[in-house]
C-alpha cells in the first residue's frame, strides 16, 4: 500500500512538472 501511494504522489509530481515547462514554453512563445 505504501508503494502504491509512493507511485501516485511520483506519478503527480512527473505531471506537475510537465505542465510546470509546457507553461514556462507557452509563456516564452507569447513574448
Amino acid at each position: 500500500m505504501h508503494h502504491f501511494t509512493t507511485c501516485i504522489i511520483c506519478h503527480f509530481s512527473k505531471t506537475f512538472i510537465d505542465i510546470y515547462y509546457w507553461m514556462i514554453n507557452y509563456s516564452s512563445i507569447g513574448n
